[in-house]
């Protein structure tokens, strides 16, 4: 679902356009004054939007952006929550990141958190396996978002595909292909879940279920780990306390993955630090990969193909966060953006680009 939002989103060009972030919170009472930031950004957006544009053009989107206020529901609150509008379209979208709360108007949305939600492997799927049954779990970090059940076809019992002969049941190959197809059915009942929304899977259960899994997914290179043991009756706190490190470690390798290409490019000498260099050569669509510091947010004028950076976003002229337009038209030629944690790129400036030629 995201990324089919991010995709619609990324198209839409419009003056002006309006997009609101803010962190929320999950939990009461704190998620009580989530309204009242959400609020007060509104204002902001709203006064900025007088500022720069007559009435007429301002009143429909305000409306909309009350409206979508309105509607949202703050017991259900994510670590975010993104607010996109013009005259014509709005959209208010809860993501399981945090974001520096900004508004930011512009003649295109600011997509970056939705890009780097959509990447953050710490927002992650728990597959957990046996012959009697399969359970599936979403979680972000070492916290449970929600456990599939009720509505969905989660827990998957295994109610045809299996044995009562204790001859066979004494036959480790037919009970293994008892096994196989039954985790068949699952995959391809979890393929559903995953299309609507990607995310990296860890699997839990026996080892030898977990080799049986990955031999018959459809595609394994979503598994990025898994916990060995019997997950049947186990609490969900427990997995993911356990699936987590999993996830930790997983983020690390791909970290440090990403540290060897940037060193890499380098010695091939196609990596770019400079914001200026890093900004034409994204429109001239050279770029291979973007890194960037995912809370490194730099407001700058565009100055011909240099850029000047600037203190106020709010200031006339300056783009709010000219990252969020750099990674935006890196994607637009087919590139893509990798976002490290702060203080990863301190050697490069906080922002690197990998570069076709």
């Amino acid at each position: 679902m995201l990324k089919n939002k991010l995709k619609q989103l990324k198209l839409v060009q419009a003056d002006p356009a309006v997009s609101i972030l803010l962190n929320t919170h999950r939990t009461h009472p704190d998620n009580k004054q989530d309204a009242v930031t959400l609020k007060n950004l509104i204002t902001e957006a709203e006064t900025r939007l007088f500022e720069a544009y007559d009435k007429r053009t301002v009143w429909p989107i305000m409306e909309r952006l009350r409206k979508l206020e309105s509607e949202i529901d703050h017991n259900y609150n994510l670590d975010s929550l993104a607010l996109f509008a013009t005259a014509e379209i709005s959209e208010a979208i809860k993501l399981p990141v945090g974001v520096e709360d900004r508004v930011i108007i512009d003649t295109n949305f600011a997509t970056r958190d939705l890009m780097r939600a959509l990447q953050q492997t710490e927002h992650y799927y728990v597959l957990c396996i046996s012959h009697s049954k399969a359970r599936l779990l979403q979680a972000v970090n070492d916290r449970i978002v929600k456990e599939f059940s009720e509505q969905s076809k989660f827990p998957f019992v295994n109610g045809t595909v299996y044995t009562t002969d204790n001859l066979q049941k004494s036959m480790g190959n037919v009970q293994d292909n008892f096994s196989k197809e039954f985790f068949n059915r699952v995959d391809k009942e979890f393929q559903n879940y995953y299309k609507a929304e990607p995310l990296p899977v860890v699997l839990a259960g026996a080892e030898r279920n977990i080799s049986y899994y990955r031999e018959i997914a459809d595609k394994n290179e979503w598994i990025v780990g898994d916990i060995v043991g019997n997950y049947d009756d186990t609490s969900t706190h427990e997995i993911i306390k356990k699936t987590s490190e999993v996830v930790r470690e997983y983020n690390k390798k791909r970290h440090e993955t990403a540290l060897t290409e940037l060193e890499q490019a380098q010695s091939d000498q196609k990596l770019l630090d400079d914001l200026s260099d890093i900004y034409r050569a994204a429109q001239e669509g050279r770029a291979d990969t973007l890194y960037v510091e995912k809370d490194f947010f730099q407001p700058a004028v565009i100055d011909g193909d240099a850029l000047v950076p600037h203190s106020d976003p709010n200031a006339p002229g300056v783009v709010d966060d000219i990252i969020d337009e750099i990674a935006e038209t890196v994607m637009t030629y087919g590139g893509s953006v990798v976002f490290m944690p702060p203080g990863a790129l301190s050697a490069y400036r906080r922002i690197a680009l990998r570069v076709r030629y």
